[in-house]
């Protein structure tokens, strides 16, 4: 009787080793991504595919297991307020730099809302003020350089001959 059970037992066996084995592999390839990653941030913050997936089956799921959508997000907008603050010499770049600090804002928003470390969200919610606080300034510059008494007198042409 025990030999009938002994066989179907070895390979439920065999198959939580081989999971665990593949989450082990996970694991070590998330560290090596994050550890990859943050060195490359520093180096080069405009370089593509910063904090992707390992290669793999599981990846999505380990990350998961590890909690690291939290951290992996704080990551990516801390990411983008770097690319938001890049200098734009034509009109793509500012394209380009205008829209990174479009998604930092969503992200450092949702970061606020729902991270469960309490440093990320006091970090994310600094750096969103001093977003919103640029942006509050870069108006009042534009609105002061359209005041200007020459910004007034070549527009006053334009404006009479209507």
């Amino acid at each position: 009787m025990r030999a009938r059970y002994a066989i179907p037992a070895a390979g439920a066996l065999l198959l939580v080793a081989l999971a665990l084995a593949g989450a082990a592999h996970q694991v070590a390839a998330w560290h090596n991504v994050i550890l990859q990653d943050d060195v490359r941030f520093v180096t080069t913050p405009a370089a593509p595919r910063l904090w992707a997936a390992p290669r793999g089956p599981g990846a999505s799921f380990t990350r998961d297991l590890l909690g690291l959508g939290d951290d992996i997000r704080f990551r990516k907008a801390e990411r983008l307020y770097i690319r938001g603050h890049e200098t734009a010499t034509s009109f793509v770049q500012e394209k380009s730099r205008l829209s990174a600090r479009a998604a930092d804002v969503d992200l450092l928003e949702e970061t606020i809302a729902h991270d469960t470390s309490s440093w990320r969200r006091a970090r994310a919610a600094n750096l969103l003020g001093i977003l919103l606080f640029e942006d509050s300034r870069a108006g009042q510059e534009v609105s002061q350089d359209s005041l200007q008494p020459h910004n007034l007198k070549t527009s006053a042409p334009l404006l009479s001959s209507g």
